[in-house]
């Protein structure tokens, strides 16, 4: 883990066909940045709820 972050705006996701919600202010584990389509970034992070490692864009987080 590199850090952690706080989610500032809610995150959706897909898992299989279910479409699932980490709210705003859920506190997550960074472990690394991607790059994005054209010049934006993602943090990789460890979502614990669904076992899985996701990414979303830089910009809906702030440090924790």
């Amino acid at each position: 883990m590199l850090f952690q972050a706080v989610l500032l705006m809610d995150f959706e996701y897909r898992l299989e066909e279910d479409t699932y919600i980490l709210p705003a202010g859920s506190v997550v584990d960074v472990y690394g940045i991607a790059a994005g389509p054209g010049s934006s970034a993602s943090l990789v992070f460890y979502h614990s709820d669904a076992g899985r490692f996701e990414k979303a864009e830089i910009y809906l987080f702030k440090p924790a």
